[in-house]
């Protein structure tokens, strides 16, 4: 059973209507497309807009592919962590592993998971690495010794190891 329903957010209202079994949002005049594809439930989770500025938006199902998680990617020499890259595994000998980690203003929240395959420091190209234990933020990411790992999260200004065995 289809009740109508209108939402006042600051003023404005939102009143949804159902045509054709295309859900519909009107605000004096504009008309925006909901998902049309089988029934949509409370855990459905929706990514979008799939349409460009001009056109109303659309939005679709958020799918695997939405998900900013990768397989892990081993590297061999000194890397920049590309933008689909979450899983780093140090297994460059020698020396160290310099990295040079994302801007983090421009990713805050994003996680980056490094292990070191070799006993060799793991070192920021930047001081933009705040410890595990807290402090100023340094080059160090993990220390000289096969085995150590740590997950790295943007805080928007640095990143912070927010755990592992560095």
């Amino acid at each position: 059973m289809n009740l109508p329903v209108a939402v006042s957010l600051s003023g404005t209202e939102y009143v949804p209507v159902v045509q054709d079994d295309v859900t519909r949002r009107v605000q004096t005049g504009l008309i925006a497309n909901f998902p049309t594809e089988g029934a949509q439930d409370a855990n459905t989770v929706l990514a979008g807009p799939t349409s460009g500025s001009a056109d109303a938006p659309s939005f679709r199902a958020l799918t695997y592919a939405d998900l900013p998680i990768s397989a892990p990617v081993t590297k061999t020499a000194d890397f920049t962590v590309d933008e689909d890259e979450s899983w780093l595994i140090n297994n460059k000998s020698g020396s160290a592993c310099t990295v040079t980690l994302p801007t983090a203003s421009d990713f805050s929240g994003r996680a980056i998971m490094i292990t070191n395959y070799q006993a060799q420091n793991v070192i920021s190209a930047a001081s933009d690495v705040v410890p595990l234990t807290g402090g100023a933020a340094g080059t160090a990411i993990l220390s000289g010794a096969s085995g150590r790992w740590a997950t790295l999260v943007s805080d928007g200004t640095n990143w912070v190891i927010m755990q592992g065995v560095v």
